[in-house]
Formats: structure tokens, sequence, C-alpha cells
């Protein structure tokens, strides 16, 4: 070799080298992308995504998570993209888990959840399991708990003289709400009509389903995608019997939300969720919330989860795992949701230190998100109903149980007549 070729080489290695840190950094810059298609959650909740994914990408450099909001049509978006060859790994619409979970098209993320050192008594609240389990595999992970769940105006209770539910304890049952209930409703004007009543609450079916569940039952044979309808059994018989019962002695009528917190429409409504405290920022009285009441069966109410999913489409299945346990099993994520979205962690360890990380919060909205978790997490909770039918049978259900609160018609008529309607939707359904 010449001494113009040795002088030349080390450029040639320098060269080289630099080539090749270039195609390495290229390689780690790529490593992989996952795309996280969002539903309709509301400004701070894209708020919250993105400032977690600049974290995420930060602690694992050749990471990008690429967040794509689709605000209407949602899941009929995220089958397009998918359908088209677009990349989806994401997603966290309760109506996306149901629809996919329904045709089989979720990813199962057990490997990944147990490589990663999770454990499912430990990091899944025990009353997701029924919905984000199947066959031994986990097909979601719950972002947040969110229920309807009751409040009564402590102001109210106390000018009364009755005794505040937070006091009751295992005394807070329907037998408590029969015995009080006259107590609690109050004609003021004189004129024949009550104008706060003891209890208001929401008669859809998804609300109506906690006094059926207190009962002893269940509307439907499982909590996801059910076959049969379960409306001719004795706990549905005396769950919706019970609210009927209510309506007939003159102490309940159908809730309003503004109106309980703004006009003292009824001592206690049974559903009300962490989104209704804002009711209370122009209101002079103070309110506290509780657990579902004790029925003849057991107590609890219905639980909400908004889980976070991946497609089986998706070819970064274990890093949108990985993404979306950093938002939904990691104490910073869940607090930061909190604090920017008001929304209640989902992450059992979160839930249990949440006050730890409240020391900000006014002490009344702490103590009223507090009674909120409290509520949320009683051990008799149960999850939502998930039935691509859920429409159709709100249709059949809601408008017919009104009657029967007004006295129009008789439960068991009703119960005879929407049996039939609401199992021909389920049949829908699996005849396809």
């Amino acid at each position: 070799m010449s001494r113009r070729g040795w002088r030349a080489f080390p450029a040639f290695v320098l060269l080289t080298v630099m080539l090749s840190a270039v195609v390495s950094w290229t390689a780690l810059a790529t490593q992989a992308k996952v795309v996280h298609v969002v539903a309709n959650h509301a400004e701070p909740f894209l708020e919250f995504l993105n400032e977690r994914k600049a974290v995420f990408e930060a602690e694992n450099p050749g990471v990008e998570v690429e967040i794509l909001y689709q605000p209407a049509d949602y899941v009929t978006k995220v089958q397009l993209m998918i359908a088209g060859g677009i990349p989806v790994d994401v997603m966290d619409s309760t109506h996306s888990f149901m629809v996919f979970s329904f045709h089989d098209t979720l990813a199962d993320l057990m490997p990944y959840f147990r490589a990663a050192n999770y454990n499912l008594d430990r990091d899944i609240l025990p009353f997701a399991k029924p919905v984000m389990m199947a066959d031994g595999r986990l097909l979601g992970i719950p972002s947040q708990v969110y229920a309807p769940v009751p409040a009564y105006n402590r102001s109210y209770f106390e000018e009364v003289g009755v005794a505040p539910l937070r006091t009751l304890g295992n005394e807070w049952t329907w037998d408590w709400l029969r015995a009080n209930g006259a107590r609690l409703t109050k004609d003021v004007d004189g004129d024949g009509v009550a104008d706060t009543y003891a209890v208001s609450f929401s008669s859809g079916i998804t609300r109506v389903s906690t006094v059926v569940h207190q009962a002893g039952g269940s509307l439907f044979d499982s909590y996801i995608h059910p076959r049969r309808a379960l409306l001719l059994t004795e706990p549905v018989r005396t769950g919706l019997g019970f609210f009927a019962e209510l309506f007939e002695r003159g102490v309940a009528t159908l809730q309003n939300t503004a109106n309980f917190f703004g006009q003292r429409q009824s001592a206690i409504a049974l559903h009300v969720g962490a989104s209704d405290l804002r009711f209370t920022e122009n209101t002079p009285d103070e309110f506290e919330f509780v657990a579902h009441p004790r029925g003849p069966v057991r107590a609890g109410g219905m639980i909400y989860f908004g889980p976070f999913h991946v497609p089986a489409a998706s070819t970064q299945q274990e890093w949108a795992f990985r993404w979306i346990a950093f938002l939904a099993l990691n104490e910073e994520s869940q607090i930061r949701m909190m604090q920017l979205t008001g929304r209640i962690p989902g992450h059992p360890a979160t839930l249990r230190r949440l006050d730890a990380y409240m020391g900000t919060y006014d002490p009344y909205m702490r103590s009223c998100i507090l009674q909120i978790r409290d509520a949320c997490t009683h051990a008799d909770s149960y999850p939502h109903t998930l039935t691509e039918a859920e429409g159709a049978i709100g249709r059949v259900f809601n408008t017919a149980y009104n009657n029967v609160l007004r006295g129009v018609t008789p439960l068991e008529t009703f119960l005879e007549t929407v049996q039939p309607l609401i199992q021909m939707e389920l049949d829908k359904l699996f005849a396809q």
C-alpha cells in the first residue's frame, strides 16, 4: 500500500464507523412505533396521554408512541384502519373492547403481564376480572374506575334529625330506606307534592341492575356477551319490585343529578359519579358518598373500567402492552390521570394510597373523592354488563319500566312482556 493509501485509511475507517453509528442510531430510533387510537375522552385525557408519552419515550429510547384522536364513530374507524392495513396497537373505548372481544380479535396480554412480573391478585381489581379475562387470557387492563354510587345531602339529614348514612355501617339497607323514607320526604309548600323526596335514582337498565344484584341475582347470565336474559327470576322480581315499592310509598322520584345537588330534589341520589362533583361547587349544602345499601343478599354496585386493550392485528403487541401498563399499572401515571382528568385510578395499589397523593386538594373535595373510592371498591362491586345489544335492550326496557314505577303497568306484566323481547335481541347477536 502506498503512503497515500495509508494516509487515507484512517479516514476510511472513520467514515465506516460513522456510517455504522448512523445505521445503528436509525435502527434504534425506529425500534418500535405504538399507535394509540383514542376515543372521545375529552381534552384533559389527551393532555394526560401526551404528557405520559413524553415520559415513556424518554424512558424507552427508540420507541415512539403516536396518539391518534378519533372522537366520532370510533369503533367503525378503528375497524376500517385495521382492514386497510393501517397500524392500530392500542384502543381505549369500552365499546371497542366489547366489539373486539365479541369477535375474538383482541390480543392476549397475559404472556407480557406475567413476563413483567405483574400479579392478577395484586394488580387487577377482582371485580374487573369477569370482563377482562376469558379462558385464562387477559384481554384488557382497567384504566380507571367509574361507578354511579349513592350520594346524600348531609346538611339536609342534619336538619331533619336523621343519622348520616356514613355512620350506619351495616344498617344501611333496603329496610333502612323503608323505615326512614317518610322522615326524609318533605312537602315544604303544602301543595300535596313532595319538594324533597327521600331517594332518587336512574331507571335505565344499567343503573337498576344494582338492586337486582343486591337481591342476589343478575339481569343476564354473564357480565360479558350474555346469551340469556333472566328477567323472570326471583332476584329480578325482588330488585325491580323494591324500586317500584319506593315509588308506591311516595318517597322516591327519578333522579335529576343537577337538581339533587342544587335544589334538594331528594335526600339521597343512588346513582352519582365522580364527574358530578362539579355540582357541589355552587351550593351551601354538604354532601357525602357511600356504598350501595345492602339488599336481601348483598350490597355493592356496578363499576365501569374503561379498559385499555390491544387488537390481535397489532404487530407491536409487546410494546403496546408496555405502554398501557405504563398508563394503567404505574402509580405516577395513574395519579397524573386523576390530577388532569378527575378520573379515579383503576390500579389497586394506587387506590390504596390515594390519600397520600392528595395533600394539595381542597379538604372537602379530597374527602368526597376518597368516599367515592371506597364506594367503588366495595367487596360486593360488580362489572357493567357488556353486550352489543345494550342499546336495543335499553330501548325495550327503559320506557316500559318507567310505566311500572308510575303504577301504569304491573311488574309481572312488564317482566313477561320484555323478557322475550330482550332475549330476541341477544339471540340476534349469536345468529349472525
